[in-house]
């Protein structure tokens, strides 16, 4: 009821705020970023620091629940880091009218695809840049091999 009296912007933030409460009285989030796997103890994929530098009441404010089809949609949630969550929610945004709020079944299916979509379209990024870091790292471990066996001007 009072949410006709309030404006949307005003919702919204009290939302966040009532989300960001339980998140605090609820401890850490049981699981990892689902797209960029943020919350585990090695470097991210897409973070350039470890999560265990972080305080734990950071740790906790880290990662949040996201409706991956949107609350009109259904009412699957993940866990992702503030990062893919914004990322995500953008998106959400960017849906035609027709798939944020669907009204018919095939509105809500097509709006099912669509999430399917966008979050196989960032899993693909993430592997992307998961194998670039890898083709790195395995590039790095070679040279200092080699240099550790003195076989600098040797090639792979």
């Amino acid at each position: 009821m009072t949410s006709r009296l309030l404006r949307p912007s005003e919702v919204e933030r009290r939302e966040r705020l009532r989300q960001t409460r339980k998140a605090l009285r609820v401890g850490a989030p049981p699981s990892r970023c689902a797209i960029c796997g943020y919350f585990s103890q090695e470097l991210g994929l897409f973070r350039p620091f470890k999560v265990r530098e972080l305080s734990e009441p950071l740790r906790q404010k880290v990662l949040q629940r996201h409706h991956l089809d949107g609350r009109a949609v259904s009412d699957f949630v993940l866990w992702l880091c503030v990062w893919c969550h914004a990322e995500e929610s953008d998106s959400q945004h960017d849906l035609p009218d027709r798939l944020r709020h669907p009204r018919a079944r095939e509105d809500r299916l097509l709006a099912l695809l669509a999430s399917d979509a966008r979050l196989m379209r960032r899993m693909a990024e993430v592997m992307v840049s998961r194998a670039e870091w890898l083709e790195q790292e395995i590039a790095r471990l070679i040279e200092s091999s080699a240099e550790e066996r003195g076989e600098e001007g040797r090639g792979p």
